[in-house]
């Protein structure tokens, strides 16, 4: 494998869809003083999900994620049957500056701490009914 290939790593399924995501980071060097943001998923698995976020300057993104900071998510789709109230710790950010038509936005990648066994089996239903829901979407109906 060269070194511009992506070796995919993870062990669980991830799904590629648009979710409400409201995240409270609790920021270490601030007295865990949280930092409210919204944003969207950009994908989600049982183990952790990546999103977007247009609610961080540069200066605030260099100070809230000096260190990796822990967050509390709620994520919102209809495809779930209820908000998903989930646990985890930035693991790898990137800030882009705007561009012409494009507001400067902050890319997080979450990691889940670790759930109990019935919380796990709550959240693999939901990311299969989600799956489910968005492949059923995909199909493509006959024209009459």
């Amino acid at each position: 494998m060269s070194d511009t290939q992506y070796q995919e790593r993870r062990s669980t399924l991830r799904l590629k869809m648009e979710a409400e995501v409201e995240l409270k980071l609790l920021v270490p060097h601030e007295t865990f003083s949280p930092r409210s943001l919204s944003g969207r998923t950009i994908d989600i698995s049982a183990g952790g999900l990546g999103l977007v976020t247009y609610d961080l300057t540069k200066r605030e993104y260099g100070e809230i994620l000096r260190g990796m900071s822990h967050a509390k998510l709620t994520v919102v789709h209809p495809f779930f049957s209820q908000p998903l109230q989930l646990a985890g710790k930035v693991v790898w950010s990137s800030f882009h500056d705007p561009r012409p038509g494009k507001p400067a936005h902050c890319f997080l990648g979450i990691s889940f701490h670790p759930f109990s066994r019935k919380a796990r089996e709550e959240l693999d239903a939901e990311l299969l009914r989600a799956q489910e829901n968005l492949t059923a979407s995909r199909i493509d109906l006959p024209r009459q």
